[in-house]
């Protein structure tokens, strides 16, 4: 493997990238209307794939670990 190599270092990065997202799940979260204080939380804490809303809230695909999504829904549960 070289730096000078553009191939090499993009293999590079992306074994870097799947050892840091190995654990990670992805996931739908949805925020009420109520509680749209949180979706700082959501944007911290996860990676946004995506993101939608209806006439209820928003609904977000996220990627993250599976125990900071389930915080963030016992979170969303408690402020609705």
């Amino acid at each position: 493997m070289s730096a000078r190599r553009p191939g090499d270092v993009a293999k590079l990065r992306l074994k870097i990238l799947e050892f840091f997202q190995q654990n990670l799940v992805e996931a739908e979260l949805f925020l009420p209307w109520s509680a749209q204080q949180l979706r700082g939380a959501i944007y911290t804490n996860c990676q946004v794939l995506a993101e939608h809303s209806d006439n209820e809230g928003t609904f977000f695909r996220v990627r993250s670990e599976s125990a900071t999504i389930e915080n963030l829904r016992e979170q969303f549960s408690r402020a609705s």
